[in-house]
């Protein structure tokens, strides 16, 4: 099974996602798994453009969120 990025899930929950499936298939070719912090900066490497985005989506979430929040007589 291929690792693909969901652009709808925060990108440790992805990251966390593609570190089981890599060690699973490290594993079934009797390799040694990544260590975490290896994993991390492996999997920085191929979607640390995605994290940026995923960073800018939450904040616009929240400002929106805040605008609501404003309108209402709250924050």
């Amino acid at each position: 099974m291929e690792f693909e990025f969901d652009d709808s899930e925060p990108y440790e929950t992805n990251f966390t996602r593609w570190f089981f499936m890599n060690t699973k298939e490290k594993l079934g070719h009797n390799e040694e798994p990544y260590s975490r912090s290896m994993a991390q900066q492996v999997f920085n490497e191929m979607f640390g453009h995605k994290k940026i985005k995923t960073n800018e989506h939450d904040l616009s979430e929240r400002l929106k969120n805040v605008k609501h929040d404003i309108k209402k007589g709250g924050a």
